[in-house]
Formats: C-alpha cells, sequence, structure tokens
C-alpha cells in the first residue's frame, strides 16, 4: 500500500446534483471527479460522475530538480 496517496475530493462534491453537472459539462471538456483506487493488482483514479479510468501505477512520479528552478 505504499503507493496508496489519497487522492480524493472534497465529500460535498459528492451529491448526486454535481456527479449529474460533472458527467454533463466537465467530463466532456476532460476534467473529472477522481478518486484514488487501489487493490493488490491495481492503482488508478476513477472518475465518480462518468466512470473512467485512468491507471496510475504505470506512471513515474515527477520530482523536479534544484537546479531547474
Amino acid at each position: 500500500m505504499s503507493k496508496y496517496r489519497g487522492i480524493t475530493y472534497p465529500r460535498i462534491m459528492g451529491n448526486r446534483f454535481v456527479r449529474w453537472f460533472f458527467r454533463r459539462f466537465m467530463c466532456p471538456r476532460e476534467i473529472h471527479m477522481f478518486d484514488e483506487c487501489w487493490s493488490l493488482d491495481d492503482h488508478c483514479l476513477v472518475c465518480d460522475a462518468c466512470d473512467l479510468s485512468v491507471h496510475i501505477a504505470r506512471f513515474e512520479e515527477y520530482k523536479p530538480e534544484e537546479d531547474e528552478k
């Protein structure tokens, strides 16, 4: 579970109207209500509005170097 980051959205955004609003107006613009999901064989972000799944275990974490400032 060391890769689990706890990425989620504020609880108030979880009501039915907000999910409908995101599915209708924001998801088509590629702005999603991502919530982190972790299991023994998968680590991904899932949009609670449109069910888009992005597997984040395959991405590398980016850490800018000090001299790049």
